[in-house]
């Protein structure tokens, strides 16, 4: 067989979905001719629509390194270092792109990409309206129009060029997704299932796509309280087709995942994912995995690990560690589960989380501290707020409210306030507290953000904690204080958005999707005063 054969038929598989096959006639051409640039460019777009990330830079490095005006290469370089989770040195690659051919189309679909990677999403918007007017009629340029317009909060916009994108390319099923996600955006679940569940079952449908669909479909699932469906497509969050900013996590594990035998003798890892709020949140799961004789190594965020270890006795807890490949530098374990995955085996339905989650309890030293603080406003009934997140993004100004939004509830004269929120509030909390002519306390020697011990201590002190969805107020939770959370609807409600299912202690005020958490404060103040009231008849 000739050379030119070689590739054609490498190329045929990569038409065809046969990446595997792809790549390993390309291995064995390369192999005799190492510097064929041809066959390389073929190989590494064959590494990349197979998930082999890495692979797919080495071979478009050597490429750009030959030849550093390729303009393909270093398009296909810069969306290689975007799956390796590299944005900032995949942007540097577009603008050396732009320098060389500042209307280059691929060019401003992977900055589109890098800016959302990385929080930018005016700058987003920019770099899709500039593709889309480079050409008008590329569905692509659409789709990054509608996800970038989707980020800012833009629904309507977002789903026009949504339309416009199927309208260009009816039958491609990324643009498909698009759309059953706009659906699931506005709160239409039962929609964007059926949707999702009729990509599925296209026959065009890639592995890849596939797996993409199922995790997403895993969030409406829950949204829908269908958990057992959920959780079984919910691990398809690791898949690299997944935007950055939507994948459940870049680890990488040499053992395989533990299959949920509770009866299994190796050591298994489980390891923190995602958020410090997500991880508090399935650590609810573990109090069934420590009643369970398993060997348990737990990794999880630096400030939490005392904690977790007097939680969970029987466990090794150290912090999480991996190398810049995303490897473990351990080798002490041999299985290995996302804490995100242990509902699959332990919340397989709503009856599942009448168990009780063990209680965090905090050091009996801190306490002391912290009653020190407290002794002199103990004739008020303590209530510690966080109405924001200490980063603000546009994307989630709904989930987020100002200080003066709470005015129901901060200007009742038998309430004594205590800040939650780390970061920069001074300025509001001056402002509020001139307005309402009240107080609020706070202390500069507690570190809110870093010194989780200690504001487990805070939380456990006081009477109530109200909050928007936030860490705090899932730390409140573990800790088992009365809790009230201002949210929007989502998955986490599981379909039951009038109870929150993973703290017993926590009672939730769900607004509708795109609708502003802060619409609750009135129905949560009016509840704080009817509990305190009850509380105090019942005392008598």
């Amino acid at each position: 067989m000739s050379i030119n054969k070689q590739l054609l038929k490498a190329q045929l598989y990569l038409r065809d979905g046969s990446y595997l096959k792809a790549i390993e006639i390309l291995d064995k051409y390369l192999k005799n001719s190492p510097t064929d640039y041809s066959a390389l460019m073929l190989r590494g777009e064959a590494f990349l629509r197979n998930e082999q990330f890495e692979l797919a830079l080495i071979d478009y490095a050597k490429i750009v390194e030959s030849d550093n005006k390729n303009i393909l290469a270093l398009n296909n370089f810069s969306l290689a270092l975007i799956r390796c989770n590299k944005p900032h040195e995949a942007k540097e690659i577009i603008q050396y792109v732009h320098e060389l051919e500042p209307d280059n189309f691929a060019g401003f679909i992977n900055l589109g990409n890098i800016h959302q990677a990385l929080g930018e999403h005016h700058e987003a918007v920019n770099s899709a309206m500039r593709a889309v007017e480079i050409n008008p009629k590329s569905p692509v340029a659409y789709l990054n129009l509608g996800s970038a317009l989707g980020s800012l909060g833009q629904t309507e916009a977002s789903k026009q060029a949504i339309l416009m994108a199927s309208y260009l390319n009816p039958n491609d099923v990324i643009t498909k997704i698009n759309i059953a996600q706009m659906e699931e955006k506005l709160g239409n679940y039962y929609e964007a299932k059926l949707m999702y569940e009729e990509i599925l079952n296209l026959k065009n449908i890639s592995p890849l796509e596939s797996n993409l669909v199922k995790y997403y479909l895993s969030y409406t699932y829950l949204c829908l309280g269908e958990l057992a469906k959920a959780w079984s497509y919910y691990d398809y969050g690791f898949a690299g087709i997944l935007p950055n900013n939507a994948i459940r996590s870049p680890r990488k594990f040499n053992q395989p995942q533990w299959n949920g035998n509770f009866a299994e003798s190796k050591t298994i890892l489980i390891w923190r994912e995602q958020g410090l709020g997500d991880e508090i949140l399935f650590s609810s799961c573990l109090n069934d995995v420590h009643d369970l004789d398993l060997k348990i190594i737990f990794e999880c965020d630096p400030r939490l690990v005392d904690i977790f270890q007097r939680t969970y006795p029987k466990f090794t807890v150290r912090k999480e560690s991996f190398k810049e490949d995303f490897y473990s530098p351990h080798n002490d374990f041999e299985l290995n589960i996302a804490i995100g995955s242990l509902p699959k085996y332990f919340r397989n339905n709503i009856k599942n989380f009448e168990k009780q989650p063990a209680i965090w309890k905090p050091l009996p030293e801190y306490v002391n501290n912290i009653r020190a603080k407290l002794e002199a406003h103990r004739n008020k009934t303590l209530i510690g707020i966080c109405w924001r997140s200490s980063l603000l993004a546009v994307d989630r100004n709904l989930h987020y409210t100002v200080l003066r939004d709470w005015e129901a509830l901060l200007c009742n004269p038998s309430y004594q306030f205590v800040n939650l929120l780390h970061g920069d509030c001074e300025a509001e909390i001056s402002e509020v507290e001139q307005l309402f002519g009240i107080h609020i306390l706070r202390w500069t020697d507690i570190d809110l953000k870093n010194d989780l011990e200690m504001v487990l201590a805070l939380v456990t002190e006081l009477d109530f904690v109200v909050s928007i969805g936030s860490a705090v107020s899932v730390i409140a939770a573990a800790g088992g204080v009365k809790t009230s959370v201002l949210v929007q609807e989502s998955w986490v409600q599981l379909g039951h958005p009038e109870k929150y299912h993973w703290f017993p202690n926590v009672v939730p005020f769900v607004s509708k999707v795109n609708e502003h958490v802060g619409i609750n404060i009135g129905k949560l103040a009016n509840y704080i005063s009817e509990n305190i009231t009850k509380k105090i008849l019942n005392n008598n």
